[in-house]
Order: C-alpha cells, then sequence, then structure tokens
C-alpha cells in the first residue's frame, strides 16, 4: 500500500459502477481492426479503479462491499495483471518492455479508516498494491486513519507523501 496525499478535489458518485465499466472493458478489451486501436494495443496501457469506503453494507455510491472488492481482485489476477502504485505509473508506461501489455493502478480516495481494517486484509493476500490518497487535514477525522494508523502501517509497500 503506498500513501500518498492530495487536496481531494471533486467525487464521482457511483464509484463502484465505474470499477465495474473499468473491469469489463479490461476484460473483453480484444483486438479492433481499427488504425486507432492497433496503435492504441501496441502500447502499454494502465487502467486506474478508484475506490473510497469499503462497507458490508455500504450506505453511499463510494463505498464498495468486501466481496466486490475481492472480485475485483480474482479478476485482476485471473488476468494476470501486475498491479502498480501510483508512482510507479509513469515508469511504467514508459519501460520498452511493456509495449502491449495491460497493468491496473487501485486507489482508495479520501483515507477511510476501512482501508486499514477491510481492504488491507484483502490486497495483502493477492499481492495487489495500492495507493491511498488523504489530504492532511482529514487525517484522524470523521473515520479517516490515524496519524497513529499511518505511523503503524501493517504493509512494507507503504511510502508516505502528504501534500498540502
Amino acid at each position: 500500500m503506498e500513501l500518498l496525499g492530495t487536496d481531494a478535489t471533486g467525487h464521482v458518485a457511483s464509484m463502484p459502477v465505474l470499477v465495474l465499466i473499468a473491469l469489463a472493458g479490461l476484460i473483453f478489451m480484444g483486438p479492433v481492426q481499427q488504425p486507432e486501436a492497433t496503435r492504441k494495443a501496441r502500447e502499454a496501457m494502465v487502467s486506474v479503479l478508484c475506490y473510497h469506503s469499503v462497507e458490508p453494507r455500504p450506505a453511499t455510491d463510494l463505498a464498495v462491499t468486501p466481496e466486490m472488492l475481492e472480485q475485483h481482485l480474482r479478476i485482476i489476477r485471473r488476468l494476470e495483471l501486475p498491479t502498480l502504485t501510483a508512482s510507479e505509473v509513469t515508469d511504467w508506461l514508459q519501460d520498452p518492455r511493456n509495449k502491449g501489455r495491460r497493468a491496473v493502478c487501485l486507489t482508495f480516495d479520501d483515507g477511510y479508516g476501512t482501508v486499514r481494517t477491510r481492504a488491507w486484509p484483502l490486497l495483502k493476500p493477492y499481492g495487489a498494491k495500492a495507493t491511498l490518497f488523504i489530504h492532511p487535514r482529514a487525517i484522524g477525522t470523521n473515520g479517516k486513519l490515524s496519524w497513529g494508523h499511518l505511523a503503524r502501517w501493517p504493509g512494507k509497500a507503504l511510502r508516505c507523501s502528504v501534500m498540502a
């Protein structure tokens, strides 16, 4: 899990639906005989799947159930797609060895505590990397991760960079 800060501007109201659409695109993307599509097929591609909170009974469209997140992780594994942190995306896309390959960047916005209690336990067995975006003023407020949680993060793949 990688931790990066952001100014947390704007939210998409139907995130789980967008994630499913992105996953469907990964599964059903096949060769298309159009020149533009053919050119893009030779390029490396990273799909970004954005999550917020992981809840057993989501109260908003910004939350996903643990079962749905695990289903997404199973699809990513079945397709043998590498997961990248946000800071790895640019290098991965520019690496000539990745021409024609696809990868996934998983992100969790706003620093909800469920990233630690529900998402991380699901990501870990899949060996999936992810990036957490949180505004410094949100840390420790209203169900968000605290500075203590961040200091004792359960994974070695944590990189912390808080930006205002």
